[in-house]
């Protein structure tokens, strides 16, 4: 039902990133979306967590953890277009601590489904088995989006049209970092396949959340913040720094520019309005 992404995934995939995360990212499967009603699918997820979960710690060698709750909730914040699907809460318990109680709940956001393509997402071995996530290719192209959707005309554009609030957003420095590392291991001047796909996920993946990009002037908003954010934190600067994940970034446009791909622009419907008795 899930398709796995992010920092864990993209770690696994190149056998080592300098940068980890403690969150999981998903999102449901398209095809999951016919298989039942709304409640239909958060039943079922919650019923399939539970067993995992519960299934894993039990075969553990040393049984430490027990999987007390598991919560499977609607997104709080039905986002306008769409885009949010579940969140899921577990309270486990840690038999090495048995003194602390009320321990922290397990967060995990579920995110509605986006179009995928056979290069988008490939099985991935993991300690407890086997799951599906994105590939690297569209895990950099993802990146790409990421970044553009945290700078400020995305945030005007949606908006605008009602889909997002007045908080002011955060950068994602995060991902030119990731972009950089990859680059090292898929130099865009060798890897001409591996870049090929990249664009096309990103293409694929801007189209599904209404990203526009006109080249590098997209990227390029608001520089002196993210040269300012990238190079506050001492891990990001230490690996790669700025001036060489910045020069990937102009690399990928000019790559963008020769293939002939850009610009991208996307009009965003406007949401059907739910009728009385509704929401």
């Amino acid at each position: 039902m899930l398709v796995f992404k992010g920092a864990r995934v993209l770690a696994l995939r190149m056998g080592v990133l300098r940068r980890q995360s403690l969150d999981i990212d998903c999102n449901l499967r398209e095809e999951v979306l016919e298989e039942g009603t709304r409640e239909e699918l958060r039943a079922r997820l919650e019923g399939l967590i539970e067993k995992a979960l519960a299934e894993y710690f039990e075969r553990q060698e040393v049984v430490r953890f027990k999987l007390e709750a598991v919560r499977v909730k609607a997104h709080p914040k039905q986002h306008l277009h769409g885009w949010d699907a579940f969140k899921v809460k577990l309270n486990v318990s840690d038999s090495a601590q048995r003194s602390v109680r009320n321990l922290p709940k397990l967060e995990i956001d579920i995110a509605y489904p986006e179009e995928l393509t056979e290069n988008s997402m490939a099985d991935l071995e993991t300690e407890g088995g086997r799951v599906t996530a994105y590939t690297i290719e569209r895990q950099v192209a993802e990146k790409l989006r990421a970044f553009l959707t945290s700078l400020p005309q995305y945030r005007t554009k949606i908006r605008r049209d009602g889909g997002g609030d007045n908080r002011p957003e955060p950068i994602r420095v995060k991902d030119i970092f990731d972009i950089a590392c990859v680059e090292r291991d898929h130099p865009i001047g060798d890897q001409v396949d591996f870049w090929g796909i990249v664009l096309s996920e990103f293409t694929i993946a801007c189209k599904s959340r209404y990203v526009d990009c006109a080249g590098l002037e997209s990227f390029e908003q608001d520089i002196g913040r993210t040269t300012k954010s990238y190079r506050n934190d001492p891990t990001y600067e230490a690996e790669v720094p700025f001036e060489e994940a910045w020069d990937v970034i102009q690399r990928v446009c000019k790559y963008m520019e020769k293939h002939e791909i850009l610009p991208l622009s996307f009009e965003v419907p406007i949401p059907e309005k739910p009728e009385c008795g509704d929401g």
